[in-house]
């Protein structure tokens, strides 16, 4: 196969096959308060760990399979689903020592304030995947991991 069969335009079509079953695109982000990994830097009382903020991005390549995906992927993100969730009662642990602290600047939709409690009893899995893909019977099953 010649080099020049192997690259893909963006200004064009992704050459799909005719599948049964389009693979979804996941990606998580979980941010935890740096300074609860260090006794000894901690001037605070937080347990070790604690869950800040968290997030899902998801790509269901069904949604692309006649999209060029354009210059950078351009056309492709407005189908990306996205949510963002900062745990309420942690407004105040803020990260700055080992990374920067960007939890109030999401930028692909709104971020929903939830508690610590809600996410332990429903897991993260099935908190809210369910709720974006509701279309598709395959992502609700994957969505129930807990």
């Amino acid at each position: 196969m010649a080099a020049a069969d192997t690259e893909v335009s963006t200004l064009q079509k992704v050459p799909y096959q005719n599948y049964d079953h389009f693979p979804l695109i996941v990606g998580f982000d979980v941010e935890n308060y740096e300074g609860s990994h260090d006794k000894h830097r901690r001037k605070d009382n937080h347990r070790k760990g604690e869950l800040t903020e968290f997030g899902f991005s998801i790509l269901d390549t069904a949604d692309v399979r006649n999209i060029p995906p354009g210059l950078n992927c351009a056309n492709w993100f407005p189908l990306i689903k996205s949510r963002h969730f900062r745990i309420r009662g942690r407004e105040h642990l803020r990260n700055g020592l080992f990374t920067g602290d960007k939890g109030d600047r999401f930028r692909f939709g709104t971020s929903t304030w939830i508690s610590a409690a809600e996410v332990r009893s429903r897991g993260f899995g099935q908190l809210y995947l369910i709720s974006i893909l509701e279309n598709r019977e395959a992502t609700k099953k994957f969505a129930r991991w807990q």
